[in-house]
């Protein structure tokens, strides 16, 4: 089934869960206090995605008992989550993956009391990230930039908002946005949505 240029997933049903948390609450508004500690969990639980999104949870026998999962079973995807804990995936709202070459000496400094003009000074600081990122080909940047959604992904980030990372120039960003279209083969299977929203700022 297509979505616009990628594919959309097939209905999933995920069972066998020993602890699903949810985080609902019974608080309105944000959460203070005691409150924080409410995780909203569910024992033996199960959850229904359609089209990609969550429709449904609850435990794992009134899922069973549903009339549309009773009718449609054979097209749905299982996976037994072998009763382990399933929790919602970590959004990560500020992050910078275009980078060459991480800047470990530039935070050794700063522990050592260096200030950022001193740093800049020694040659590290955000231009010398920023030289190093318009020096680079599309490809190491395509290769960096894929490692670094690998990682996040294999430690529970499922959303991530990338920054370009102070770019300045119109080439060097396009160049970056460019590099975009080669994550798409590893990390279609896993998301339709975040693709077409890098091409959205291409336009």
């Amino acid at each position: 089934m297509q979505y616009g240029n990628c594919v959309k997933p097939k209905p999933l049903l995920l069972l066998n869960i020993a602890q699903l948390l949810t985080l609902r609450s019974a608080a309105n508004g944000p959460r203070r206090g005691t409150s924080l500690s409410d995780l909203g969990i569910i024992q033996d639980a199960a959850v229904l995605c359609l089209g990609g999104k969550i429709v449904s949870v609850g435990t794992t026998k009134d899922a069973l008992r549903d009339p549309w999962l009773k009718k449609n079973r054979m097209k749905v995807t299982e996976i037994d989550c072998g009763g382990r804990v399933v929790l919602p995936g970590f959004v990560d709202s500020h992050t910078h993956p275009v980078f060459v070459h991480p800047r470990l000496v530039d935070f050794e400094k700063r522990i050592s009391g260096a200030n950022y003009e001193e740093i800049a000074q020694a040659g590290g600081g955000i231009r010398s990230s920023i030289d190093g990122v318009r020096k680079a080909s599309k490809a190491a940047l395509t290769q960096k930039v894929s490692l670094v959604l690998a990682d996040l992904a294999a430690h529970g980030t499922t959303t991530v908002e990338a920054k370009s990372g102070g770019l300045c120039t119109v080439r060097v960003v396009h160049r970056w946005f460019a590099s975009s279209d080669d994550w798409d083969d590893q990390f279609e299977a896993h998301s339709y949505g975040w693709i077409s929203f890098f091409r959205l700022l291409r336009l």
